[in-house]
């Protein structure tokens, strides 16, 4: 197993890739949960808002995840 304190430009790059993957899932939920609200209060579709609803949830979820592999902390 590999020590999580190793320091290896691989393991440097990889935790980089994971950061910007997780700013493009805060992206991405910032962008869904906005869009709920104006889905919601535009009157649109129950499926409509259920839609970017779960779009929210999906990226949220896998930011988190992605957050506790990289050892980080909730904003």
């Amino acid at each position: 197993m590999i020590s999580r304190e190793a320091s290896t430009p691989d393991r440097e790059e990889t935790i980089a890739q994971g950061r910007a993957i997780r700013v493009e899932h805060a992206t991405a939920t910032a962008r869904c949960g906005n869009r709920v609200e104006l889905v919601a209060g535009a009157g649109a579709p129950y499926s409509a808002v259920q839609r970017w609803t779960d779009g929210y949830r999906r990226s949220a979820a896998s930011g988190r995840e992605l957050g506790k592999i990289l050892g980080e902390r909730e904003p």
